[in-house]
């Protein structure tokens, strides 16, 4: 069987972390391996990861930054697929399930990445219905203008493609996707908006 991972990187995330990982916890296809990448955090944060899901795999970062955090993570694992997650963002709960299946259908896909639409804090988020079916994309053909990829909670990877870039070199970072790749209009991720981001425009 397939083994799934999903990586997500924390930096004073206190305040949604444990929704976020509810959300892991209540996927229908769980994840084989949890791991959460400590940033620097000063808010208690890790603390509070270690202290109410003693199963998640709890590292710190040596690099300080969001994607050397999702690298360092992807590196820790051994899984086939790897999933992001950022702390402020929740899953449907048949993301992992679809995308997993979408990554069967689709072996010489690198990447599947689903959906994603906004929320802000304080307000009870509604998944909208999902949709079936995937179409190929080229994320090289209008990059750096536009991306398929809304934000990093939307992808899985395939673990060669940590090696695969359209220069030949490592993966960067997860936005910058590998040239072959496909999005899924299956499944959708909420990305959590606070109050004090939106009102910075962010």
């Amino acid at each position: 069987m397939t083994r799934v991972a999903v990586v997500l990187p924390l930096y004073q995330g206190a305040p949604w972390i444990e929704a976020t990982l509810a959300s892991v916890r209540a996927q229908t296809r769980p994840p084989d391996e949890v791991i959460v990448v400590d940033d620097g955090s000063t808010d208690g944060g890790p603390q509070l990861v270690r202290a109410r899901f003693p199963g998640v795999r709890l590292l710190e970062n040596p690099v300080r930054g969001g994607a050397p955090a999702r690298n360092h993570g992807w590196r820790a694992s051994d899984a086939e697929l790897v999933a992001f997650l950022d702390q402020d963002d929740l899953w449907h709960p048949e993301h992992l399930a679809r995308l997993e299946r979408a990554a069967a259908e689709h072996p010489r896909a690198s990447t599947i990445v689903a959906d994603s639409f906004t929320f802000r804090d304080g307000h009870l988020p509604r998944f909208r219905a999902l949709r079936e079916g995937t179409r190929a994309v080229d994320p090289w053909a209008s990059f750096p203008w536009s991306t398929p990829v809304r934000t990093p909670a939307c992808a899985l990877m395939r673990r060669e493609a940590r090696s695969v870039n359209r220069s030949g070199g490592s993966v960067r970072s997860c936005v910058v996707m590998p040239r072959c790749f496909r999005s899924s209009t299956a499944c959708f991720c909420m990305r959590w908006i606070s109050e004090s981001r939106s009102a910075r425009g962010t």
